[in-house]
């Protein structure tokens, strides 16, 4: 073996060590202080989105630029406030009708379907096997009460979780008060205080976290839009399989499946498989059928679409794209989706452009 080999085995090693130790660093300080510096971040996040802004004002009016960040700031918040109070509020009457409104759906329609179902199971079973009749009933009674106790129980934990949500209010609000003084603060000094924390880094690493910033903002749009083209073929998916299937309000119904499907965890299973077992108690044959064929076609057609697009548009091969994506959520839960595939593809440009040496 010779001295330049073993030299590049160490230096492999040493990189190696190094961004293993940076990775967990990260990883533990994501997971112990991320809450604590969470609106600090969303602020700085908000005055970078709305820089170019502020500075296209400030050059076309000539009025100082602290004034104009303040101003677009202001503007910002309200149109935001608004939208989301307006969404909000929708959303919480919505989901407290919906949910106190559970025990009488289950007597008014649930009951009624189980007991003609149940019906029907003891006039067949009674021409096969008479003895069976007895068992039969016996599992209905239990089943039915049973399926009352834990609809009830629902009920009143929705409500409960509901009503924790509005007392947890005034500890969002502190941090919602927080993103909003910090994001004035970055968007009046925010060439102040990047350069601050700019001059604190040496030549090399000042370059590396540029590029870094650079790689990563089009990074994000990049998968931002990758989305948007899987949630658009969802969207299309599920409008053709409900048109198909007569369903009222197809495409709306479509675009509320599709906007949940796009989101961490939940998917088009999350409305569709409770959807189908509702229509299968209330003897909608074709359509319970329909919908779950409908999700078995979106999961394949997700499955396989998904690795390629994502992998396409922010370099990586699908099947490390997949990797980290199963590899980001048993890490970071739901937002693990986003995060490791980022972390990676930064990693993948550092070294592709020779500022680090991780792999050939």
């Amino acid at each position: 073996m010779t001295l330049e080999t073993i030299e590049k085995r160490k230096r492999f090693i040493i990189n190696f060590v190094y961004f293993a130790i940076l990775a967990l660093v990260v990883y533990f300080c994501f997971k112990n202080l991320i809450f604590y510096i969470m609106p600090f971040l969303i602020g700085f996040t908000f005055a970078f989105i709305l820089k170019p802004l502020v500075n296209l004002l400030a050059d076309q009016t000539r009025i100082n630029r602290k004034i104009v960040a303040v101003a677009v700031t202001v503007l910002f918040y309200l149109l935001l406030g608004v939208l989301l109070f307006f969404l909000g509020t929708r959303m919480y009457l919505f989901l407290k009708n919906a949910v106190s409104g559970l025990p009488v759906f289950y007597e008014d329609s649930l009951k009624p379907a189980f007991l003609s179902l149940f019906s029907w199971l003891e006039s067949t079973l009674g021409k096969i096997s008479p003895s069976l009749v007895g068992t039969l009933n016996n599992l209905q009674t239990k089943w039915i009460d049973s399926l009352s106790g834990l609809l009830t129980s629902v009920s009143t934990g929705a409500l409960n979780f509901l009503s924790s949500v509005a007392t947890g209010i005034p500890g969002f609000l502190i941090s919602l008060l927080v993103t909003v003084i910090s994001s004035f603060f970055f968007a009046a000094d925010y060439y102040v205080i990047t350069s601050f924390f700019a001059r604190q880094l040496n030549d090399r690493m000042r370059t590396i976290l540029f590029d870094v910033k650079n790689y990563l903002v089009g990074t994000v749009f990049k998968l931002l839009l990758s989305y948007l083209c899987i949630m658009t073929i969802t969207f299309a998916e599920l409008s053709v399989g409900l048109l198909i299937l007569r369903v009222p309000n197809a495409i709306g119904v479509a675009a509320l499946i599709a906007i949940v499907d796009i989101l961490p965890v939940l998917g088009t299973g999350a409305v569709v498989l409770p959807w189908s077992l509702l229509a299968l108690v209330q003897q909608q044959y074709t359509l319970a059928i329909g919908l779950i064929v409908l999700y078995a076609v979106i999961t394949v057609i997700r499955n396989i679409i998904e690795p390629k697009i994502v992998g396409k548009q922010v370099g990586l091969h699908p099947l490390a794209t997949l990797f980290c994506m199963i590899v980001g959520v048993k890490l970071f839960g739901g937002l693990g989706i986003f995060i490791l595939p980022l972390f990676v593809i930064i990693l993948k440009n550092l070294n592709d452009t020779g500022k680090i040496h991780l792999f050939k």
